[in-house]
């Protein structure tokens, strides 16, 4: 169901995804909005297993459909979520990250439903990393004009050597054998090490430090991780 990274001319992508069980709760999509425009959905509904399974696949779905055509993510949110709300108990959200990157203008317009923030990284910025966060509520939450009070779009203009990274907390909140957590700030690190190679290099590389970190330890979440690099 989750797709190999786009071809888009003067950007590099790359994803990574490792379900800590045979169904996971994670998902990510490419929706292709205009011409010009690709839609990037990263997704982790609350819960593993069958349940969990079920909403990522219809939370994915209503996504994508709903997001053709579409300029703006937080209206496809807010109609994924007025889709989604009948379904899900009052214990299951889903929080998710959907951006809409005009590869024209270099400008990505986003909301963030209880996801956690975007990292922007880029040596040659006066913030060579920033975390992109604007206000939201994770879909399933609160219906309506709730919602859409609650959830904010924000466009950010991008340029040449940035990178955009989009995460879910099963790599940051990873625990190794001695209860020591793996932490934002080692990932951030990792990747601005390896930020002048190749997307797919920069979250191998990164990979393989968390690997070396577990020791061996039980992975408890699923880990996605989905990112670009204007070129």
């Amino acid at each position: 169901m989750l797709p190999d990274p786009p071809q888009v001319p003067g950007y590099d992508f790359a994803c990574y995804y490792n379900p800590a069980a045979t169904l996971s709760g994670d998902f990510f999509d490419f929706i292709p909005v205009s011409e010009h425009e690709l839609g990037i959905v990263v997704g982790d509904v609350t819960g593993h297993g069958l349940e969990a399974a079920f909403i990522m696949a219809a939370a994915k779905k209503a996504i994508s459909i709903l997001g053709q055509g579409k300029s703006s993510p937080r209206e496809v949110l807010a109609a994924a979520n007025e889709n989604l709300h009948a379904d899900l108990d009052e214990m299951t959200f889903v929080s998710v990250f959907y951006g809409i990157l005009d590869r024209r203008t270099k400008v990505l317009s986003h909301v963030r439903a209880g996801h956690n923030p975007t990292i922007l990284l880029n040596p040659d910025r006066p913030k060579p990393v920033e975390e992109l966060r604007p206000r939201g509520i994770v879909v399933g939450m609160q219906r309506g004009e709730s919602f859409l009070k609650c959830t904010e779009e924000v466009k950010t203009p991008l340029q040449v050597g940035d990178t955009v990274v989009l995460y879910t907390d099963g790599i940051i909140e990873a625990k190794n054998a001695a209860g020591v957590e793996y932490g934002k700030e080692r990932m951030i690190r990792l990747l601005q090490e390896h930020g002048r190679k190749r997307m797919a290099e920069t979250f191998g590389a990164s990979i393989e430090d968390f690997a070396s970190f577990l020791d061996g330890a039980e992975q408890e979440d699923d880990i996605t991780l989905v990112g670009f690099r204007v070129l």
